[in-house]
């Protein structure tokens, strides 16, 4: 508990009187973590050691239900590509996510939290004359999607098990 209360108090002193934004903060922590694993890789490769091998984080799919078994795949495959950014096996990948992560450094350390907040607002506000010069184009998309999404519901429903509707009225005797 101690060391959660020291990160959320050097949290606090970054945010309030450093003046980071929460943007930065976070690229700023995940690229240091993508550069160490990276960087951990290639300097004992070129000591003459083996970097440890180890087997990505996964999810075991049997002893997942069948109706979670697709999310359970997507995240395995989520963890293999994660593990291969971080071994530093893709390092184009690698440089391209750093790359981004100092964009959004970049961006989070122009802007603040409020600004950005601001500029989604005012976008938003586009959104209305947007829709008024697109009408046809937006309402055939959203009507597409709605069908799909019907489409989707009704699979779902055909698929759960449900008792007999009994129509007739019960006879009295």
């Amino acid at each position: 508990s101690g060391a959660i209360l020291a990160a959320g108090l050097i949290f606090f002193y970054v945010t309030t009187r450093g003046g980071y934004s929460y943007l930065t903060l976070f690229s700023i922590i995940i690229m240091m973590h993508l550069l160490v694993s990276i960087l951990h890789g290639v300097v004992s490769s070129y000591q003459g050691s083996t970097p440890p091998t180890q087997k990505p984080f996964s999810i075991d799919p049997e002893a997942a239900k069948k109706s979670c078994a697709m999310v359970v795949d997507e995240l395995n495959k989520f963890f293999v590509w994660y593990f291969d950014i971080l071994s530093g096996k893709n390092l184009v990948l690698s440089l391209q996510i750093i790359c981004l992560l100092c964009v959004t450094w970049t961006i989070g350390s122009w802007l603040d939290g409020s600004t950005l907040l601001l500029l989604v607002f005012c976008g938003g506000m586009g959104i209305p004359v947007a829709y008024q010069n697109n009408q046809a184009l937006v309402d055939s998309k959203l009507r597409e999607a709605k069908n799909h999404i019907d489409g989707l519901i009704e699979k779902v429903n055909d698929k759960i098990p449900r008792a007999e509707n009994k129509d007739s009225p019960k006879k009295s005797t």
